[in-house]
């Protein structure tokens, strides 16, 4: 008659075999918590889009640089952004309308990072968007941003 325990049924190289396939499970599982809470991101990051073209509308090019996040802060000086934007504006003229074409969460430590990128519409011509924010809880924050557009190069 074979006794047994609990716990000690079966096998070690069962349980052993148990424990290394939960391994890959537990690791996606993880991933798949932290995907999707970077996602919920995304609807914050979205708005931010939205106020950063009626600022660029409204020429308020110190305003949108004092909302971006200290790691914009720190590779990019403020008259420059300025500058920067101001050409933009100059360049493309008033913002019409966007067509949101992709998007990419992701999480790390309690920071999501939402990428977003758009085809959009300005008076003077078409570009193609991409913001990057730094989402912390409902706190949004631009951490780059990139236009491309023929009408830039004119």
């Amino acid at each position: 008659m074979r006794k047994t325990t609990l716990g000690h049924s079966k096998p070690n190289h069962v349980k052993l075999f148990i424990r290394l396939m939960l391994i890959p499970v537990i690791a996606a599982c993880g991933l798949f918590a932290a995907g999707c809470e970077a996602a919920k991101g995304k609807p914050f990051a979205e708005k931010a889009v939205g106020e950063f073209h009626t600022q660029l509308n409204a020429q308020q090019f110190a305003q949108i640089y004092a909302a971006t996040a200290p790691e914009f802060k720190k590779s990019t000086e403020e008259a420059a952004a300025v500058e920067y934007f101001t050409l933009v504006h100059t360049k493309m003229g008033e913002y019409k309308s966007a067509n949101q074409t992709g998007f990419n969460a992701n999480s790390n430590n309690g920071v999501s990072s939402v990428t977003l990128d758009y085809d959009t519409e300005y008076a003077n011509g078409k570009a193609t968007e991409t913001f990057v924010y730094k989402v912390e809880g409902e706190k949004v924050s631009l951490v780059n941003y990139k236009i491309n557009s023929d009408a830039l190069k004119k």
